[in-house]
């Protein structure tokens, strides 16, 4: 092993994150090479250093900033590029299977072929089924006045 591997250990060791054949190996390096050594002590320093600042909150105004970096990175939405909830996406698709139901064509009115073909069944029939009263002979005329044929 040479000296870059040890100095990229070196953090590892540090937080005692390295196997101990590792931290072994690391040792017996340190005690031979002076630069690694001093690589090591630069790197406790820094931790010193960084423990002897002041512990403070980041400021709350700060969010804007970021939400911005963020967004211009792409990284989030903005809410109206967000996707749906469950309850505003089903009010949409009601909404439009209502429109649809709406605005859809009428089904074409039936034939005289049609007419013709019922009115052979039920007068051929031995009683006449009563519609409301009347025949459905009457039923299946009037019908098909209504529908304009």
């Amino acid at each position: 092993m040479d000296c870059g591997h040890a100095q990229l250990q070196l953090s590892g060791y540090i937080d005692d994150c390295v196997s101990p054949d590792e931290a072994h190996w690391l040792r017996a390096h340190l005690s031979s090479c002076p630069d690694c050594a001093q690589h090591l002590a630069l790197l406790l320093g820094t931790l010193q250093a960084l423990r002897t600042l002041p512990r403070e909150l980041p400021r709350t105004d700060c969010w804007e900033a970021v939400a911005f970096t963020l967004r211009r990175e792409g990284l989030i939405r903005a809410w109206w590029a967000r996707p749906l909830p469950w309850g505003v996406a089903t009010a949409g698709v009601v909404a439009v299977v209502v429109a649809y139901s709406a605005l859809r064509p009428t089904p074409p009115p039936a034939s005289l072929d049609a007419y013709w073909r019922e009115h052979a069944i039920f007068t051929a029939q031995e009683e006449p089924v009563l519609f409301n009263g009347g025949s459905s002979i009457d039923a299946i005329e009037a019908t098909f006045q209504l529908q304009g044929q």
